[in-house]
């Protein structure tokens, strides 16, 4: 991977790692509205198309089941 691509994924994962937080604490903040919920499922799977990790995925399920 080059510097460019490291860099990149690198930038990719902060926004990610934001965005993701800031779901997280409005899903605490609004438990019924489904949009977020959505969203995390949305940011799961950029997560886990940057990283491979399936991480992103199995914790999206888990709030997916919740609701």
């Amino acid at each position: 991977m080059g510097h460019r691509e490291k860099t990149a994924k690198e930038t990719s994962n902060k926004v990610l790692d934001l965005a993701y937080a800031s779901v997280k604490e409005n899903i605490a903040l609004h438990p019924r509205d489904i949009r977020n919920y959505l969203l995390i499922a949305q940011l799961a799977q950029i997560g886990f198309l940057i990283n491979n990790d399936a991480r992103y995925i199995v914790e999206a399920e888990q709030y997916m089941e919740t609701q």
